[in-house]
């Protein structure tokens, strides 16, 4: 699988998942930040949703030069972001409005199926 496709998939399970969130999920404070995400556990799952309205918590100032490169080196935090757990980190991935998508990281697997059943209403029985 190309990382077009990988990314593609990454996307549509980001795309399935967030109205669930946004419908099912709480707010949450973050350990050590000042903020909050929307968290939805469901099953064997835990998303952890990351919007533009979360405040980041102030810069630490910079103590050498070390920490000068490391911070010009590191890559931008895109306003929003998703973490879908299962065990452990399934999926990490942020993306702005313009459309801009970073998929940090995504283990592929059995779960993407589950992932994108979460929500759909059972069939009536008769």
């Amino acid at each position: 699988m190309t990382n077009a496709e990988q990314d593609a998939r990454a996307l549509a399970i980001r795309d399935h998942l967030l109205p669930l969130i946004q419908a099912h999920g709480a707010l949450e404070e973050v350990s050590g930040m000042a903020g909050r995400v929307a968290r939805w556990r469901v099953g064997g799952f835990i998303c952890l949703l990351r919007s533009p309205f979360t405040p980041w918590p102030a810069e630490v100032p910079i103590a050498s030069y070390d920490q000068a490169i490391s911070r010009q080196r590191a890559k931008r935090v895109l306003p929003w972001g998703l973490e879908v757990w299962s065990g452990h980190k399934m999926l990490s991935l942020q993306w702005d409005d313009e459309g801009q998508v970073d998929v940090t990281s995504f283990q592929r697997g059995p779960w993407e199926v589950e992932a994108l059943a979460l929500g759909a209403e059972p069939s009536p029985s008769r």
